[in-house]
């Protein structure tokens, strides 16, 4: 059975475990095998499949790549890792940046916690003034013969109770989703479904920076690594598009080694061309110009992972603080406007009711 994707916690996970195996020396298939029962479910069946695969002969680079759950940055790794002959090295850059991301992850949550309960319990408070308290004001309206004025007749509306209330779960399944899925995660589905639509938010909150420069801090990693053991560029950035997570990066890194392949040197216009930031490709010319591509690498590397989690940070503090204001802070308004509005007007339609 394929095994589904493993979230950015199982990645950490499964990393930290075979990057332990591999500085032990004990044999992959024997290590995979003893993790049963030790790890999560979905690492579990991840394990024991690459184990089949191994014990079968496959290469671990082909075992990798035929297994679905295995995200592209974990076999890109471990397939650097076995053409440079330091797999352990190649792992550690990729646990010690999914926990990083994993604790953002973790982070995110807790943040949400309050804010989400506040919100939770002013929504609560607001279906259930609309559904018991103004149907009697409106019953209050209809015994004294009084015109019902369209805000007590509008809120209520059955439907339109049962609206907000589906509202209501929508909002609730958007942090599900967070809880789930992970920031990075949400970030690359809301690209795909409002790419078009929603670049300006996408550029007011840095979603789809923070992805990218995990995607940058990545690829460098990978190509410093490969450097450093002396395996030639065009095939260091082959290894290294395995990681990309889109078709369109592969490509573009595909591209750059057939293209340094040909004989062109790796220059900043050319890196510009397709599509890598400037700094990057200006650290990458004078790393390949100076003969320090991987220290100049390593240093790219760590700049734009650093610059990814200050970037989340932001975003950590940002979104609580958006869904209580946002959010909390609408259905309160709504709230009051129910609760004292309408009994505002019911008192001024008492008040004008000849005696």
């Amino acid at each position: 059975m394929a095994s589904s994707a493993l979230q950015p916690a199982e990645v950490a996970e499964f990393g930290h475990e075979l990057q332990a195996m591999l500085r032990a020396g004990v044999p992959l298939e024997l290590g995979l095998r003893g993790l049963s029962g030790s790890v999560s479910r979905r690492v579990d069946r991840t394990a024991q499949e690459l184990a089949d695969r191994l014990q079968s002969g496959v290469p671990l680079p082909d075992a990798l790549q035929s297994i679905p759950g295995v995200p592209p940055s974990l076999r890109a790794a471990l397939s650097a890792g076995v053409r440079c002959g330091r797999s352990d090295e190649a792992l550690q850059d990729l646990v010690s940046l999914a926990f990083a991301m994993n604790n953002l992850r973790a982070a995110l949550l807790r943040s949400l916690i309050y804010p989400v309960v506040l919100v939770v319990v002013t929504a609560l408070l607001f279906l259930l003034v609309a559904r018991f308290l103004l149907p009697e004001v409106a019953e209050t309206y209809r015994s004294l013969r009084l015109e019902t004025p369209p805000l007590i007749w509008y809120w209520g509306d059955v439907d339109v109770v049962e609206g907000m209330a589906l509202g209501l779960l929508a909002i609730g399944a958007v942090v599900v989703a967070v809880w789930y899925f992970g920031l990075t995660s949400i970030a690359q589905v809301v690209e795909f479904l409002f790419r078009r639509r929603m670049q300006i938010w996408f550029h007011l909150f840095r979603i789809g920076s923070i992805r990218n420069d995990f995607a940058f801090a990545r690829i460098a990693h990978l190509l410093a690594l490969l450097t450093k053991y002396e395996v030639p560029l065009p095939e260091a950035l082959r290894l290294a598009s395995v990681s990309a997570d889109s078709k369109d990066w592969r490509q573009r890194l595909n591209h750059l080694a057939e293209t340094v392949e040909s004989g062109e040197p790796l220059t900043q216009k050319l890196m510009l061309q397709q599509g890598f930031p400037q700094f990057l490709s200006w650290l990458i010319e004078v790393g390949t110009a100076e003969s320090s591509l991987p220290a100049t690498l390593k240093q790219a590397a760590e700049f734009y992972q650093q610059r990814a989690l200050g970037r989340a940070e932001f975003f950590l503090r940002f979104v609580p603080v958006a869904v209580l204001i946002g959010v909390g802070g609408t259905l309160t308004a709504m709230y009051g406007v129910m609760v004292f509005g309408t009994m505002a007007q019911l008192w001024e339609k008492l008040g004008e009711t000849p005696r």
